[in-house]
């Protein structure tokens, strides 16, 4: 079958006429990094100024960008916890702060919002929620008649409670009291306080957010209004046999059409001119795309401390006598974007908030776009952008299209740091590129020796859930990384081998297969295959190390994600191997002697939950937002990210993150040395993760890093999801 994505290049690709010196036979072009058979749609916009911004940095910038607004205030969101703070109080320079039961740590996102409307400023937020009874609310006869199809009705019953289940809304409540019509005429409620950090309670902070929601659901905050985003699994399912039939089979693609949901993050700030209580007051013209969500789970700073108290206590998690225990590290990143790239964030938000939900009855809206439609954003600054996006609605799959344009180019690096990587036809995609380029060169009289090295490296945290499991692995078998994920690698060579298939207990599987899909792939031609286009591979994993040996004091009830729990499962069953006579079997994490619920003692090394979004390419190209690197971001979620080919924002944004991962030393400089970097990365990857090993005697890692080499226990789950 042929690869959708090396068909999807013959539309992507603009044909350019190179022209010969006559005497030296050489011609002058320029590499394709945009959608330029798209610029009717997305255009390339040559005058931003953008800022690349790490975890943290990207929520303390956004506060003192929304703080300085004066006249619109724009938000989209996948998930929205109006009790999140943006920027948090250091625990160094305020001793009372220690994070246990302290809320909140700074402003509110609520508060701030309510503050920005109270003082004249349009705020609009655009929420993914199917709710219980929008439809009914905006089109009750749209609604009766969607009812006539069963698979509709079933749906629509079940979709709200995908949204629930998400946790994108903390504390959002099923229902609302809405206030009557024309609520907009009515007297706003009370404006909300700002308040300082002290010691709360669970409970405090989820009243608060609950009294947020009602109040602003409700239309009861003057100048905030909240619309809501419903999925459309008509569009979805006619986006994907567009541009990756074939990819998902029956369950993954009822799954997709059941839970698709909205997934952009762009927030644009006085895009508008003219609409706050200051007419005449000086513009804050920015907007942001990013990965970060507005919800407290996701605040992390670049660090990424094993126990930060400034992230969200892991309330009910930790053993109230120890020392309290915070949520774990998250990674991902923003882009700040000033300039012409603004309109195609506006056009993205008022295009969605036309068609939205309201989420109570008012006074008709005139439409956003319309109004909007003679507004046209500022040059400002010299980074070339285009703005993409993943949106079923419009048969938009641009950020596809990206990744397929962009990688075409690839010569020395590809760098990709993604939360799920699973897109197996990607992998394949740049193996058929680089054969594309051997046969070329040898057209040409050349060998394979003239061919420079390719470094493909993925930066993945562990499968989310088990039943990502098996795409996970499909995708890294195509790089020849299978054995990291070494339970189900172990089912594989099973079937390889003609042996029963058995889980890591050593039960029989329920439904081999998915392992006899995946034991298609052989290792050993795989790494031929490597070899022969000299293709040079790379998984790793994000880990924090407990510096401050703070493990030794805490006592937990569960492990940050299943694939711990898994290998506890593991070792609590060799435990019972080598122990026939015991009645309790023990993890190495836990305690014996100890029947509490709290018998888990944490490992000195804890994962980093990559959240990111990110692909740099050999420092001439990068794109971020909110696409992740599987067919859900591709074609069924809606996403947007920012594309841009300037080689110092490249350059820069690589240097930053390497540094950070690897070590200062490891940051690739200039990449005048790159072979010998990636050699050092793959070292220290396998250093680390050897001291990881040694458990509660655990060693510090190299230089501080945070790489180790990508291990997952986890063998086959009973279905597979994309």
């Amino acid at each position: 079958m042929t690869n959708p994505l090396s068909k999807l290049l013959k539309q992507t690709q603009r044909a350019e006429t190179v022209h010969l010196n006559e005497q030296s036979r050489i011609g002058k072009g320029t590499m394709q990094w945009f959608l330029e058979n798209d610029v009717k749609t997305h255009p390339i916009h040559n005058c931003n100024a953008l800022e690349f911004l790490i975890c943290s940095e990207g929520f303390e910038a956004l506060e003192r960008d929304l703080r300085l607004a004066t006249s619109t205030i724009d938000l989209v969101c996948w998930g929205f916890d109006p009790a999140m703070e943006l920027t948090r109080m250091s625990p160094t320079t305020d001793p009372a702060v220690d994070g246990y039961k302290t809320w909140p740590r700074g402003t509110p996102y609520g508060d701030l919002l309510a503050q920005k409307a109270a003082e004249g400023v349009k705020v609009r937020l655009l929420l993914w929620y199917d709710a219980v009874y929008g439809d009914v609310l905006n089109n009750p006869l749209a609604w009766a008649a969607k009812q006539r199809s069963t698979w509709t009705s079933v749906a629509d019953r079940l979709k709200p409670a995908v949204s629930l289940g998400a946790g994108n809304a903390p504390d959002m409540p099923w229902v609302w009291q809405p206030m009557p019509a024309f609520a907009d005429q009515w007297a706003a409620a009370p404006r909300m306080q700002v308040r300082h950090a002290k010691p709360t309670t669970a409970e405090v902070r989820a009243a608060y957010a609950k009294a947020w929601w009602q109040a602003a659901l409700s239309g009861a905050i003057a100048n905030l209004e909240v619309r809501f985003r419903a999925s459309d699994e008509q569009a979805v399912s006619e986006l994907k046999s567009a541009y990756l039939p074939g990819v998902a089979d029956r369950v993954e693609d009822a799954t997709l059409r059941l839970a698709a949901t909205h997934h952009q993050k762009p927030v644009l700030i006085d895009y508008h001119p003219g609409q706050g209580a200051k007419p005449a007051a000086k513009l804050n013209a920015c907007g942001y795309i990013m990965g970060l969500n507005s919800v407290t789970d996701y605040w992390d700073t670049p660090e990424h401390r094993y126990n930060d108290p400034r992230r969200e206590v892991a309330f009910g998690k930790g053993a109230s006598w120890t020392k309290p225990w915070h949520l774990k590290p998250y990674r991902d990143y923003a882009m700040r974007v000033r300039g012409q790239a603004l309109a195609c964030i506006n056009r993205n938000f008022v295009t969605a908030w036309d068609r939205a939900q309201t989420t109570h009855r008012s006074s008709p809206k005139p439409s956003l776009a319309a109004a909007r439609a003679a507004v046209v954003p500022e040059p400002v600054g010299p980074h070339r952008a285009q703005v993409v996006r993943t949106q079923p609605e419009d048969k938009d799959a641009t950020i596809l299209k990206t990744y397929v344009q962009a990688c075409s180019n690839a010569c020395r690096y590809i760098y990709i740091e993604n939360q799920y990587f699973q897109l197996v036809e990607w992998v394949q995609y740049i193996k058929e590129l680089r054969q594309r380029t051997l046969d070329l060169l040898r057209q040409a009289g050349g060998s394979k020796d003239k061919l420079p090295p390719l470094h493909l490296m993925v930066i993945h945290p562990q499968a989310e859930r088990s039943e990502m499991v098996p795409r996970t692995y499909d995708a890294l078998a195509q790089m020849g990384q299978a054995t990291s994920v070494r339970g189900y690698h172990r089912q594989v060579e099973q079937v390889q081998d003609g042996k029963p298939v058995t889980d890591n207990q050593g039960r029989a599987v329920l439904n081999e297969g998915l392992v006899r899909r995946s034991a298609r792939v052989s290792q050993s031609k795989i790494r031929e295959e490597l070899q022969e286009l000299n293709i040079k591979t790379l998984a790793a994993m994000l880990m924090s190390y407990d510096y401050d040996d703070e493990a030794r004091h805490l006592q937990v009830n569960a492990r940050d994600n299943q694939a711990q729990e898994a290998q506890a499962s593991q070792e609590r069953s060799e435990y019972k191997a080598q122990h026939p006579d015991t009645k309790t079997a023990l993890a190495k994490d836990e305690i014996e002697g100890d029947y509490s619920p709290y018998k888990i003692r944490p490992q000195r090394y804890r994962e980093i939950y990559i959240h990111s979004k990110l692909m740099i390419i050999d420092d001439c190209f990068i794109t971020l937002g909110s696409a992740n690197l599987n067919a859900r971001s591709m074609v069924v979620d809606s996403e947007i990210n920012i594309a841009s080919a300037e080689h110092r924002l490249a350059q820069d944004a690589r240097r930053r993150v390497w540094g950070n991962l690897a070590g200062s030393d490891l940051d690739g400089g200039d990449l005048g040395r790159l072979d010998k970097q990636v050699e050092k990365w793959a070292d220290r990857m396998t250093e680390n993760a050897k001291a990881r090993q040694v458990g509660a005697n655990a060693k510090a890692p190299e230089e501080h890093s945070l790489i180790h080499t990508h291990d997952d226990p986890r063998d086959s789950p009973l279905f597979r999801v994309a």
